[in-house]
């Protein structure tokens, strides 16, 4: 079951508190009859996808020899495994092995040497040439494993895909088949762009943007090719989602959202910046003020979506004195309405603070008597919305009860705030 989108968005922006993410990635069945390990590699003097004269794949006979199945052609040997049944992700481990077995040799380059006398451009120069070189080789074999399998796979993609959670968050919703295939895409892509920026040293000109810029249009269009629109429209929002909600300190703590609302609002945050496009191409020339307009206008668009009940709770929910109440409040399994009021009690209460620190017509015996007057009110306030849990409270995120018996002056000079 793919994770809904407002667990994915919560947990890669940290919005929401106390949900854990468990997903498995499957592994593939066992073969009960594995093909021999053993294989036949062409020579080094020898083409990669050289053919080798063996029976058409429709002519073998119904007792397979390893020896008929084998070629030196990867793309007819990925055809000969087809054609006997194997399962496809059988064919692909076969067939990327030998690959990766053929390239291994000359893909790890000896580091670049350059003698000592030589200055520091000549190093550098050197060093680009062999990342250039490595880069090519690259390029050759995942151009090679896309021709013999018939699409993109890598499985350093893989790998990624087992191990990390923001991936598992992001690709969830596709078959474990195409995750591997739209990552080796984009690693091929973002290969070629970081390729665009180090050969003219990160100082682009119009010209290399525009290149860019290509690019990115060519790996949108690979998608396309590759996954349905509905795949391809919720990918595109959950990479948006785990990159901006993140990035600009979004939160949504507290606030009553459903999958649809979460895609609407991850929509609306792509005209503030739009997170897989600016991997290709930044954005230039973008004054404060354009930045500001955009910001307010997103936030207009999220409170007209939520109404004006839930823009409450959203607002509330961007300030860090209320996320930290509310995610106490999670953990102890109390309703919202106790953070709500824990919250407001603490505003009402640093709002009396500020009031009675700034009557001058107060002495200081008077504004001690306050202040001690106003910490036992909103203790008894919290208390009361807290009960058995009000001690845990004041020994985690309740500690700013103790200032309220400081002046603002005092706390600002012994370095309390």
């Amino acid at each position: 079951m793919r994770p809904p989108f407002v667990f994915m968005v919560s947990l890669a922006g940290n919005l929401l508190l106390g949900i854990i993410w468990a997903t498995a990635h499957k592994s593939p069945p066992a073969v009960t009859n594995p093909p021999a390990p053993a294989m036949i590699m062409p020579a080094a003097n020898e083409g990669a996808t050289s053919a080798s004269p063996i029976p058409s794949t429709p002519n073998l006979p119904s007792t397979h020899s390893w020896q008929m199945i084998e070629s030196k052609d990867f793309a007819q040997y990925a055809a000969n495994l087809r054609a006997v049944g194997c399962p496809e992700w059988v064919v692909r481990d076969v067939i990327v092995a030998g690959i990766d077995r053929f390239y291994h040799g000359s893909i790890k380059l000896a580091p670049a040497y350059s003698p000592p006398w030589q200055n520091a451009d000549r190093r550098r120069a050197d060093s680009r040439v062999q990342a250039g070189r490595q880069s090519e080789l690259e390029s050759e074999q995942q151009a090679l494993i896309k021709a013999s399998l018939g699409y993109e796979w890598d499985n350093r993609d893989e790998e990624i895909w087992n191990q990390a959670i923001v991936s598992s968050l992001i690709f969830g919703f596709l078959p474990d088949e195409k995750v591997s295939q739209v990552t080796a895409l984009d690693e091929k892509y973002a290969h070629a762009a970081e390729s665009i920026r180090t050969d003219v040293h990160g100082i682009l000109i119009d010209e290399d943007r525009a290149r860019l810029q290509l690019l990115y249009q060519s790996l949108t269009a690979e998608k396309s090719r590759l996954l349905d629109p509905v795949e391809l429209d919720e990918l595109q929002l959950r990479v948006q989602a785990a990159g901006y909600f993140a990035a600009y300190e979004f939160h949504l703590d507290g606030v009553a959202v459903n999958d649809t609302d979460l895609k609407e609002i991850t929509g609306y945050s792509e005209a503030v910046k739009d997170m897989a496009k600016e991997r290709f191409v930044e954005e230039r020339n973008m004054t404060e003020a354009e930045r500001a307009r955009r910001q307010a206008a997103f936030e207009q668009q999220i409170e007209t979506l939520l109404g004006p009940a839930r823009s409450v709770d959203y607002r509330r929910a961007q300030d860090i004195n209320f996320r930290e109440t509310y995610g106490f409040i999670q953990q102890n399994n109390l309703p919202k309405t106790a953070a709500i009021g824990v919250y407001e009690a603490r505003r009402t209460a640093e709002d009396q603070l500020r009031e009675i620190a700034a009557d001058t017509s107060l002495s200081p015996t008077e504004q001690a008597t306050a202040l001690s007057v106003l910490k036992a009110a909103t203790a008894n306030s919290i208390s009361a919305r807290l009960g058995g849990a009000y001690q845990n409270y004041l020994a985690g995120p309740g500690q700013w009860l103790e200032n309220l018996a400081v002046p603002p002056q005092s706390q600002t000079q012994g370095g309390a705030q």
